[in-house]
C-alpha cells in the first residue's frame, strides 16, 4: 500500500498534479481491488496514518505559516475565522437543529449537541492547505494570504474541538436518553 500510495504520488508530480489527488487515488485504486476490505490492512493503514503521515501534515502545515504575515493583519485572521464558522459550521448545525426522528417528534439533538456538531464540522485546515498549495504554487495567492488562511484553519482545529468538547461536559446524559425520555412523556402526556 505504501508502495503504492508513492507511486500514485509521485505520478501526480510528475503530471504537476496536487500529491493529494495521488493519496485519493491511491486510496480509490486500492478500494476496487479489495471491494470487501482487509482488516489487516486498514488496521495497519490507520496506524501508519495516524501515527505518521497525519503528524507530519500538520507540522509542514505549521512551517507554511509566516507568523509576520499573520500579525500584521488579526483582523483578517479573525474575519476568516468567523468566515468559517458561518459557512462549514452554520449549515451543519441548522441541519443537525432541524433533524428529527420521526416526522413532527422530537428533535433528534438539542440546541448545545447541534452547536457542539456544527462547531466540529467548521474545522478546517486540509482542505485549506490543499487550496493554498495549489494557489501559491500557481501563483494566484501570495505567501502571505496563504498563511492567513492556514492559521485560520489552524485555529479552527485547535479552538473549535476543545470548545465543543468543553460545552458537552455540563451534559449528565446522552442526547439519545433525553431524546427516549421526551418520546416517553409525549406518549403519557
Amino acid at each position: 500500500m505504501v508502495l503504492l500510495l508513492v507511486g500514485l504520488g509521485l505520478l501526480a508530480v510528475a503530471f504537476d498534479l496536487d500529491v493529494v489527488l495521488g493519496a485519493v487515488a491511491a486510496g480509490f485504486v486500492l478500494r476496487r481491488i479489495l471491494p470487501g476490505g482487509h482488516e489487516s490492512l486498514e488496521h495497519r493503514l490507520n496506524g501508519l496514518a495516524f501515527g505518521m503521515l497525519i503528524p507530519i501534515f500538520f507540522i509542514t502545515s505549521g512551517m507554511g505559516i509566516d507568523p509576520r504575515a499573520v500579525a500584521a493583519q488579526p483582523l483578517v485572521l479573525v474575519a476568516f475565522v468567523v468566515a468559517i464558522l458561518l459557512v462549514r459550521g452554520g449549515p451543519v448545525f441548522v441541519a443537525s437543529w432541524l433533524e428529527r426522528d420521526l416526522p413532527g417528534g422530537p428533535r433528534a439533538f438539542s440546541a448545545r449537541d447541534s452547536l457542539r456538531i456544527g462547531l466540529y464540522g467548521a474545522t478546517g485546515l486540509p482542505i485549506i492547505v490543499a487550496v493554498t498549495s495549489v494557489a501559491v504554487t500557481s501563483g494566484q495567492m501570495s505567501h502571505e494570504a496563504a498563511s492567513l488562511l492556514i492559521a485560520g484553519g489552524a485555529i479552527t482545529v485547535l479552538a473549535l474541538p476543545m470548545t465543543a468538547t468543553l460545552l458537552g461536559n455540563g451534559q449528565s446524559r446522552p442526547s439519545s436518553d433525553r431524546i427516549a425520555d421526551d418520546a416517553k412523556a409525549a406518549e403519557a402526556g
